[in-house]
């Protein structure tokens, strides 16, 4: 996917999902819904996480929660030694030449905005309920 020459690349990176934390204030949120998936989220979510994929999901829909991203040329170590799935990331002046993409690496939210809208989405009943 890095490797692929899209239009644009955008990545979600550690660095700005970890700045989105899956609290008990959310859950309890969340929790006076009756939709599925709220009640799914209410009764079996015991451990509180980084909302990774979630926070994804948000950027895609609402452009506008990522507030910081970085442009840098990106790449996965596939060589299956011991840093193999490391990220590698370059700027201009010491890409490598081999192929790599410019991608858009987010790096900072609009926490609040994340929170409203991820909690607003897991609330929602779903279509025709």
């Amino acid at each position: 996917m890095l490797r692929a020459h899209w239009p644009r690349i955008d990545v979600t990176t550690v660095d700005v999902s970890i700045k989105a934390p899956f609290t008990q204030q959310m859950v309890d949120e969340i929790a006076q819904s009756s939709s599925p998936a709220a009640r799914y989220i209410a009764k079996y979510s015991q451990e509180r996480y980084y909302l990774w994929d979630e926070f994804a999901a948000c950027a895609w829909l609402d452009p506008a929660i990522v507030t910081g991203e970085r442009l840098l040329y990106m790449d996965i170590d596939l060589s299956h030694g011991p840093s193999y799935g490391d990220t590698l990331t370059w700027t201009e002046p010491f890409k490598p030449e081999t192929g790599v993409q410019l991608v858009h690496a987010q790096v900072d939210l609009d926490l609040p905005r994340f929170t409203k809208e991820f909690i607003g989405l897991m609330k929602t009943p779903p279509p025709g309920k």
